[in-house]
Order: C-alpha cells, then structure tokens, then sequence
C-alpha cells in the first residue's frame, strides 16, 4: 500500500463533492478502498484505507491530542500546538505532534527527561541545534523527541508508537 498525504481545502458547500473526488483520486493510485472525511468547521481531515490487510485509518486533527493518548507519556506544556496526526492500523497507533517550543532548548530537554518516568531512554543526540530523546517502555511503546531550531524558531516533534 503506498498511500500520498495531500491537503484538500474545500467549503461546506463542496465538502461532499470534495471527499469522494480525493477517495476516488486515492483509490485509482493505490488500488485500495478509500474514505475521506473532511470536517473544515474543526480543521480535521479522516482518510479510511482498507486492504487486504485491513482498515488503517490517518487522522490529521487540527491541535487535538486524541482521547486514547497514553497519560504517561511527557508533554511539554510551553508550546503552541501545532498539527497532530494519528495513524491507526488496527495493530498500534502512530501519533505525530508538531508544536512550536515556548521555551529554551536546553530547558526542554531537562523537563522531558524529569518527567518520563517509567521510561527507559534509550538514545541521545545534541548536535548543532538538534536534539533527539528516543524512550522506551514495554512491548510496542516509543516516544521520539525531537527538537530543532529553524529560522530562530524553536521547533519539537512528538513521533509516539502505543
């Protein structure tokens, strides 16, 4: 299954005509069953692939966490939320979190690590203005941080597996 993530901007008016245009446009490349769901009023985008080996299904929420996140995985607090995309294969769930960093670097890094506990870290990496927390814990559960400064703006990426 390949699978293009585009972005469909669309009124109320054409959502309908726009979400069976993007399902039959993704279906002719991949070959799979699409449905697209797009919610402009909220900002969220639901796109369902079903293949041979199931439905998966990729939201792309406009600053929501979704309800199921782990309550023990470190989120900076200091942030402006960025866009949150879920990916649910029905095997595990796949969230990505990209928020703009309210704070210094250096103060990020010493609160994400202060406050995974029950994690284990199992990488580290600081190198010109790149920073990168790479946690464990149990069978499946992974949390990726990753920091970078772009243009003077201080950027965290959350790449989190439960």
């Amino acid at each position: 299954l390949t699978c293009s993530t585009f972005v469909i901007s669309c009124d109320s008016v054409s959502d309908e005509i726009s979400e069976q245009a993007a399902e039959k446009l993704m279906e002719s490349l991949s070959g799979d069953s699409i449905n697209v769901d797009i919610d402009e009023e909220n900002g969220e985008i639901s796109v369902s692939i079903t293949d041979e080996e199931g439905t998966k299904t990729i939201e792309v929420l406009a600053h929501t966490i979704p309800d199921d996140f782990p309550s023990d995985i470190y989120l900076l607090k200091e942030v402006n939320r960025g866009g949150v995309t879920t990916v649910n294969s029905g095997d595990g769930v796949v969230v990505g979190i990209q928020d703009t960093l309210l704070i210094d670097i250096e103060l990020a890094r010493s609160k994400i690590k202060r406050n995974m506990k029950g994690y284990s870290l199992e990488f580290e990496s600081s190198m010109d203005g790149l920073v990168s927390l790479m946690y464990t814990k149990g069978e499946g559960k992974t949390c990726v941080y990753t920091i970078t400064k772009e243009e003077g703006v201080a950027l965290i990426s959350y790449a989190i597996t439960y």
